[in-house]
């Protein structure tokens, strides 16, 4: 019995136990600003996971860099990058983020749409690529879009299969409409479509049930679909410098809204379901067509600024200055005339011509 465990012990410390590992490599290297006019061998190495390459000079991405399988996260944004080799991106197969923004890309190749399958950030601001391909579309795992300043024209249909997506920015762009797939972006939480040329919206948004923040100023709306009511948790809705000459009356729905923007539009009328917004706290509406507000404002107790400048009101509805929290009203343009009990009420916030205040 002493010789087995004699022997048990010899064998474990023995020249037969197991070698020492050998030590990992790094696993993020970083290599930003540094003028490279090429991406440094000494990153095109085996078990990287995250790689900084932004703020250089580089112009083509290098054969080596096929070594990049288990790569997550590449950033490539400022640099002078035209084209993405099919052959030699589609070896980095785990890709979960990549930015290439403010290169002088032209095209996303459509082959990347399938040798990325992992893909959940693209960022792809200032580059000149009008064609989305629709092969992109095929990463379902999207939670990220930004593609700002792009000249895109139009988007597929098949977008609505970015079932993750919570973030779009596309502002500066040229769409004039939105496919009704959108309406499957079920998690779109921020949207940014600023500076367009949107003529309408489709009616499927309603299906953006998780949407926060919705901001599409500088574009050439007339109407905002009724269906913007099924976004319950909408807080910060922007819609600066359209046509819009009606609000839905489904507006009054987003009880989670506090900013609403409409300066700049055609507004000649507000819906009187506005007054169910309890936390709302800025409403602008300079620049409009405007000859009244609804009377139902007064029930809006959170409200702290509102701006009504160059419009055509002539009189204040009832009750509004039982709103004690107003820290603005802001009423300059407007051929509008108050009482004094009005004016005493207002006094702290009051903005107005002196004009005007001179008549009463």
């Amino acid at each position: 019995m002493g010789n087995k465990g004699s022997k048990a012990k010899s064998s474990g410390g023995g020249s037969k136990g197991k070698a020492a590992a050998a030590p990992k490599g790094p696993t993020r290297m970083e290599e930003r600003s540094k003028d490279h006019t090429e991406i440094p061998l000494k990153v095109c190495v085996e078990g990287l996971e995250e790689v900084f390459l932004d703020g250089n000079k580089i112009e083509v991405i290098r054969e080596e860099t096929n070594k990049w399988g288990t790569l997550k996260a590449v950033f490539f944004e400022n640099n002078q990058i035209k084209e993405l080799p099919v052959d030699i991106i589609r070896a980095w197969v785990q890709l979960e983020e990549i930015n290439l923004s403010n290169n002088p890309l032209t095209v996303l190749p459509p082959e990347i749409g399938d040798a990325w399958p992992n893909l959940k950030s693209l960022y792809i601001n200032d580059c000149q690529i009008p064609q989305v391909p629709k092969e992109i579309c095929n990463w379902s795992k999207l939670r990220l879009l930004q593609a700002s300043n792009c000249g895109i024209t139009e988007l597929p249909e098949a977008v609505g299969n970015f079932e993750n997506l919570s973030q779009l920015s596309m502002n500066g762009n040229e769409l004039t409409s939105l496919p009704e797939s959108v309406g499957k972006w079920s998690k779109m939480k921020k949207c940014f479509l600023n500076s367009n040329k949107l003529e309408s919206l489709p009616a499927s948004i309603g299906g953006w049930a998780s949407l926060e923040k919705f901001y599409i100023n500088d574009n050439c709306l007339t109407a905002i679909p009724e269906e913007i009511g099924e976004c319950k948790n909408l807080a910060e809705f922007y819609a600066n410098e359209n046509q819009l000459e009606t609000l839905p009356a489904g507006l009054g729905s987003c009880m989670d809204v506090d900013k609403i923007y409409l300066n700049s539009n055609k507004l000649t009328a507000l819906p009187e379901e506005l007054g169910k917004l309890k936390v709302l706290e800025l409403l602008y509406l300079n620049n409009n067509e405007l000859d009244a507000l609804p009377s139902t404002l007064a029930n809006c107790a959170s409200l702290k600024f509102i701006h009504v400048a160059n419009n055509s009101i002539e009189e204040l509805p009832e009750g509004l200055e039982g709103l004690g929290g107003l820290k603005e009203l802001n009423l300059t343009g407007n051929p509008i005339q108050l009482s004094d009990d009005q004016k005493e009420a207002f006094k702290d916030s009051l903005q107005m011509d002196a004009a005007a205040d001179d008549d009463e």
